[in-house]
Formats: structure tokens, C-alpha cells, sequence
């Protein structure tokens, strides 16, 4: 993999090992040129084309590998399966889209160093990570206080530290205390909070929310996780977040299915978490 500096990216042909053996001077093609997520990175004839051209995004232990045509991410589809096919996919800086690269060092991590305070428009109750490193943050219907129906928003930029501001009305979800997780598409997935069964989605690349399929019960403080099929298991909560009780816990685990985008509940907890066609 050569590299040359331009700015503070390296850009890289990425090349076949064995074409280059062979003098073929074959790299990785995403093929037809596509600017969608999911398009495969094949072997081809090197064209000096856009699509094979990539830069290289210190993250984590390695580098993101990052087409120039789409500013997609290459990504293995298994980190154990021998044979998986590699795609590009909206980098969201996962162990899936982080490469080690012969002949570069991994980036060093810098000293480690607290800011003074910085600024927000809200006082935020619940906070996501999002792929360009910026920060999703929100309150409830008010920027110190909560009731149903609305949330207030903000994007906050650590860099940059400033922060945009939105109040959340179309989804009519009041995202207090909810459960939320990161999808492999880099999109947030809020799930219930204040005695809810709804479930909101925010989409980085649109700066969007929208309404998510109710899940089948109303659940605060409950915990979830995503599957490595893309898929979402929720367990735990309560049906009233106030007054903590036993009394008003739910047992009953579900899972979320981003394709279908329905939730469903299991039968029983061993089930839904070993099997995820059960539900």
C-alpha cells in the first residue's frame, strides 16, 4: 500500500498483494463507481479512478480506510469469518472499519487532557456518540425540565465546542431516560424513557428524527444492545418511571429488527437472547 502525503490524510492506492506479484497492478475497486453504502470493494485493473483512490483516518488502534469517490468507509463484514466480503459502509469508526496498515504506525493517542468547562444550550439527561465525532445530546420538553410530547436537542461540536440546537416535536416522544444504542449504519436508535413504548431515530447524514415502530411495551431505565445481525435486543424497565418499584418492572424481553423495523416481544429471556428468530 504506497502512500503520499497530502494535507494531514495520507492517501493510498490499496493494491492486491498477489496482482502486484504478478506486475497485474490490480487495487480495490468499489465496484461501478457506486456512492452507496453497502457497494463491494472488488480487485480491479488500476484506472487511477476516484473509486480507487482512499485516505487513511486515524482511529482507535489503526485507520479508517476512506473512499475518495462516495467518503464511504471500507468494512469487513465478520471480524473472525475467513472469506467475509468487504464493502464500504458509513464510517462510524467501529472495530469493523479499523485497519492495521503495513509500513504506517498506528497513531499515537494524545496526552490525555481535560478542557475547562464548555458551554451548553440544554442540560443534557442522555448523550450518543455520532460518526463524525460530534455529540447528540438532549433534556426532555424543556431545555431544565420534562413532560411528554417534545424533546430538546443538540449537536454538540467537541472541536469546535459549539453546539446547534433542535426541538424534537415531529416524533412525539419524550426521550427522557430512554434506552439507546448505536446501529452499524451509524444511526441512533432511542427506545422509550418516561413510562413510554415509543421509539425515535436520529439519522446523522440528514440531521433528522423520525418515528420509529412503538415497541410492545412502555419501558424506562431499560437497557439494550445491538446484535451482530443488526438487530436490537431491549430488556428490563419499568412501566412507570415514577415511583421505582418492582411492582411496575417488565420482564418480558424484545428485539427490534431494523429491516422490518417492527419490534417483538420473546417468549423468554433465554430464548431471545440465544435465538433471535424466536421472536
Amino acid at each position: 500500500m504506497p502512500a503520499r502525503p497530502v494535507a494531514d490524510r495520507p492517501r493510498v492506492a490499496v493494491r492486491s498483494v498477489a496482482d502486484a506479484h504478478r506486475h497485474r497492478h490490480r487495487g480495490a475497486d468499489i465496484d461501478s463507481e457506486s456512492l452507496d453504502p453497502g457497494a463491494s470493494a472488488i480487485t480491479w485493473t488500476c484506472t487511477g479512478g476516484a473509486n480507487q483512490d482512499y485516505t487513511l483516518k486515524a482511529q482507535g488502534a489503526g485507520y479508517a480506510i476512506v473512499n475518495a469517490n462516495s467518503g464511504l468507509c471500507l468494512t469487513t463484514g465478520s471480524m473472525t469469518t475467513p472469506g467475509s466480503q468487504i464493502t464500504q459502509q458509513t464510517c462510524n469508526a467501529s472495530t469493523a472499519q479499523t485497519w492495521q496498515v503495513n509500513g504506517i504506525k498506528a497513531a499515537t493517542a494524545l496526552p490525555s487532557k481535560w478542557t475547562a468547562p464548555i458551554n451548553l444550550p440544554i442540560i443534557p439527561v442522555t448523550a450518543a456518540n455520532l460518526p463524525d465525532g460530534t455529540v447528540l445530546v438532549w433534556s426532555a420538553d424543556s431545555p431544565l425540565n420534562f413532560t411528554p410530547g417534545k424533546t430538546y436537542t443538540a449537536v454538540s461540536n467537541p472541536t469546535t465546542q459549539t453546539s446547534k440546537q433542535v426541538i424534537v416535536t415531529n416524533t412525539g416522544h419524550d426521550m427522557f431516560c430512554p434506552g439507546i444504542v448505536n446501529l452499524p449504519d451509524g444511526r441512533i436508535y432511542v427506545m422509550g424513557g418516561s413510562s413510554s413504548d415509543k421509539t425515535s431515530i436520529y439519522t446523522p447524514s440528514t440531521s433528522k428524527w423520525t418515528s420509529g415502530d412503538p415497541m410492545s411495551y412502555q419501558r424506562a431505565f431499560k437497557n439494550s444492545v445491538v446484535l451482530p445481525n443488526g438487530q436490537v435486543v431491549v430488556v428490563g424497565g419499568q412501566t412507570f418511571a415514577l415511583p421505582f418499584s418492582d411492582d411496575t418492572a417488565v420482564l418480558t424481553p424484545e428485539i427490534w429488527d431494523p429491516v422490518k423495523r417492527t419490534c417483538r416481544a420473546c417468549i423468554t429471556a433465554s430464548r431471545c437472547c440465544c435465538r433471535t428468530d424466536a421472536c
